[in-house]
């Protein structure tokens, strides 16, 4: 490639302006490339790639405008500055170039230093244009991995034993802040959690991620996991609130003692986790009382639930129940979702969560919901 950068396809069935536009450019570095019967000017701009097309608005085997809808409907060639050449001032012609998606019109043939400042111009903001899409490619493609690695780490269906469990993740953005998950303690001890950090993008991710190992790798210095408001107080103090980034997360921790059936919970400022009773139509609070991650030297006290058979306790983030109704404008209320989760779930879902799902989309109006949507269920069996 040129110092410049700069390659130029001259479209022209004229010779002797193809040879005058060459001679012009030449001198200035640019390479030029011509082209002189219109039908072979989309094979020869995409071998050649050229950063300008100056195309003549009148040619012998197809008319003009139909070659600049040519140029522009095309996806590997629509970016390209077309700059028409034409013998004519009229202004209809150059409105109707204008309208087709022509960048720009010379009369030729124009001055010399007319026709380099415009060559020099449009191939600079194509070449600005083509490194900034290579960028945005590249971030794209940095999301999707990230995105990947964050559907990685959480953790695979239980189908079966004492406790089943499953979930459902709807991040609103390619990556989110939501992160859940379950592990084993021991033989008779099951760890869940659920955490949502705020905002979104890679920065809350990477504090989801971070959080989310320290307690399924079981880390953290000096913490009995089987006490989830110990569990609570030691993310507080190794994650204090970010005074640059703002950053915080909330948390629900529980941990189900198979044997006596009991479930010790804690939770940091997060939506409280519901137990579904057997019969379907009592819904239990588990509330999470004391505040966000972030603030330390805090105390969580543990509270204790009993679970029986038949029982189903879910975790979710508060973007499955903080629905704006495009109808009514209201957010949805607390029993709304409570309602949800002891109904019959409606044909075409797939479970409960699925059931809560359609039914945000629904009440919101579109498929993608305003805030990440994680809800983990689990079942309860004798």
């Amino acid at each position: 490639m040129t110092e410049n950068g700069c390659r130029v396809l001259v479209v022209d069935d004229s010779r002797v302006l193809c040879l005058t536009v060459n001679a012009m450019l030449k001198a200035e570095d640019i390479i030029v490339n011509s082209c002189g019967i219109a039908s072979e000017a989309m094979g020869m701009a995409l071998t050649f790639k050229p950063t300008v097309i100056l195309q003549d608005l009148v040619m012998p085997d197809v008319e003009g405008l139909d070659m600049v809808r040519m140029f522009k409907t095309d996806p590997r060639t629509q970016d390209i500055p077309l700059v028409m050449l034409s013998s004519t001032e009229d202004p209809k012609v150059k409105s109707d170039s204008f309208a087709e998606g022509a960048n720009d019109y010379i009369v030729k043939l124009p001055d010399r230093l007319e026709l380099l400042a415009r060559v020099r111009y449009h191939s600079k903001g194509y070449r600005a244009l083509v490194e900034r899409n290579q960028a945005y490619q590249q971030i794209a493609d940095d999301l999707v991995q990230a995105a990947d690695y964050v559907l990685a780490q959480l953790p695979a269906p239980i189908r079966q034993g004492p406790v089943l469990a499953n979930w459902l993740f709807e991040p609103c953005s390619m990556i989110g802040g939501d992160l859940f998950g379950y592990f084993s303690i021991d033989t008779e001890s099951l760890a869940l959690y659920l955490l949502d950090t705020s905002g979104h993008g890679i920065g809350s991710c990477l504090m989801s991620i971070s959080v989310g190992d320290m307690l399924r790798r079981q880390v953290l210095p000096g913490v009995d996991y089987h006490n989830p408001g110990q569990v609570l107080e030691e993310l507080a103090r190794i994650y204090p609130l970010d005074s640059k980034t703002g950053k915080y997360f909330t948390i629900w921790y529980g941990v189900y003692h198979s044997p006596t059936r009991t479930l010790k919970y804690s939770g940091a400022g997060h939506p409280p986790a519901l137990i579904v009773r057997h019969d379907r139509h009592t819904v239990d609070e588990l509330p999470s009382s004391g505040p966000f991650i972030g603030i330390d030297a805090m105390t969580y006290e543990n509270e204790i639930a009993t679970l029986s058979p038949g029982d189903r306790l879910y975790l979710f983030s508060d973007g499955v129940f903080e629905i704006r109704d495009h109808e009514s404008g209201a957010m949805w209320s607390f029993d709304q979702l409570k309602a949800l989760l002891t109904e019959k779930v409606a044909p075409g879902s797939a479970n409960v969560m699925d059931h809560v799902l359609s039914a945000a989309r629904k009440s919101q109006g579109h498929q993608i919901l305003a805030d990440d949507f994680a809800m983990v269920e689990f079942k309860f069996a004798d």
